[in-house]
């Protein structure tokens, strides 16, 4: 169904923040607006937020993030008048974090009732389930501004209860895309072998277990070095340099910090094994797994979330139970000496990115949701 010419066109006021920082959920909110030319029977109207300046500033508290919160709740009440009567609202909830889910929670609250539809869509985990902790009358608040949306998108199958919880009317799954990396240049295992993380550097992406892990393989006589790309938390910085220096791995250990573009093409081209082993609380898909499924870089990563399913619950990678650092360490090793097993999970992964992960597999799936809702809408009225 396409909008008639001459009738007027729904409004999609996008709320989200876009980069900097450089994060999934940014990165995605992003490509939404960047395609926002595709849309002939929606407009969308872009809220930008920024929140946290800086990947390990988010959930924290800070009086600029209160006097943010006012300024968006006012911008968006200016793009609702500006969209006229129909417009609907797109969010992006936040993770589980209480000041995080508070901030969401008075921004719903605020502007909500303007629009004539909700759109949620979960790039963060972790939220539905601490809302299932909270005491009842804060539940109840909770439910008034975040139950029945219209539409929840969930980035995998894990994220698909956020609907129900929510009492969605509709819930739709679309996969995040990511750029090409293109394959890796090398086949062959390094000397000394190199492993690569890439992501936030903080313990609950699996830091600590991933160095623990490093020592065991060096322990069993392997060659092998690590590459932490990302940004480091002020607040575990020397608690990291502690773990590297107790486990007697200084020479090992290597913190590129952040990476982008050329650099990150480098980085994974030159790496053996991609190892993602995150029990992050808002971890939803892990497109840095992704990523490295595109660069043809071989994953371990843990079951957690929606990671299996980008991995194909195994057949594109190898996965191990967050905090088993002997398991880690044993997938590790088989990959760095079965060649016929990375040449195997290389290809597959690279197969299963091309069919489900690239960017363009996920604007059109984004076109087909929001064009779906419309039309379901159009019939209703």
């Amino acid at each position: 169904m396409r909008v008639s010419a001459g009738s007027a066109r729904r409004t999609l006021v996008v709320v989200g923040p876009t980069p900097p920082p450089v994060g999934g959920q940014t990165v995605m909110v992003d490509l939404l607006l960047q395609d926002a030319a595709s849309y002939d029977d929606l407009r969308l109207s872009a809220v930008r937020t920024r929140f946290s300046r800086r990947l390990n500033e988010s959930g924290l508290f800070s009086l600029y993030k209160v006097w943010h919160l006012v300024c968006v709740i006012v911008r968006v009440t200016m793009a609702r008048l500006r969209a006229g009567r129909g417009a609907w609202l797109y969010l992006t909830p936040a993770g589980p974090t209480r000041m995080a889910m508070l901030r969401d929670l008075v921004l719903l609250l605020a502007v909500r009732w303007q629009f004539s539809g909700l759109v949620l869509h979960f790039h963060a985990a972790g939220m539905t389930e601490a809302y299932q902790r909270l005491p009842r009358p804060l539940r109840r608040v909770f439910r008034t501004a975040y139950g029945s949306p219209d539409l929840v998108i969930a980035v995998a199958p894990s994220g698909t209860q956020d609907g129900a919880i929510l009492g969605a009317r509709r819930t739709v799954m679309v996969p995040n895309g990511v750029a090409d990396l293109g394959p890796a240049r090398h086949r062959e295992v390094h000397t000394p072998a190199r492993l690569l993380f890439m992501g936030l550097v903080t313990p609950t992406k699996g830091v600590g277990e991933l160095i623990e892990a490093l020592r065991l393989l060096v322990g069993r006589g392997l060659d092998v070095g690590l590459s932490l790309a990302g940004e480091v938390p002020e607040s575990y910085r020397d608690v990291l340099a502690e773990q590297i220096a107790s486990a007697g791995l200084q020479d090992r250990v290597r913190l590129p910090g952040v990476v982008s573009g050329e650099r990150k093409r480098a980085l994974f081209a030159d790496s053996d094994v991609f190892c993602f082993p995150s029990y992050f609380e808002s971890e939803s898909f892990g497109m840095v797994v992704a990523e490295a499924m595109s660069a043809g870089v071989p994953v371990v990563a843990t079951r957690w979330r929606g990671i299996p399913y980008v991995v194909g619950d195994g057949d594109a990678g190898l996965l191990v139970d967050p905090h088993d650092v002997a398991a880690l360490a044993d997938a590790v090793e088989r990959l760095l000496s079965d060649a016929a097993l990375r040449s195997r999970i290389v290809e597959r992964a690279r197969e299963r990115y091309e069919a489900l992960f690239t960017i363009e597999a996920h604007l059109a799936a984004m076109r087909r949701a929001l064009r779906l809702q419309t039309e379901a809408e159009a019939l209703r009225a």
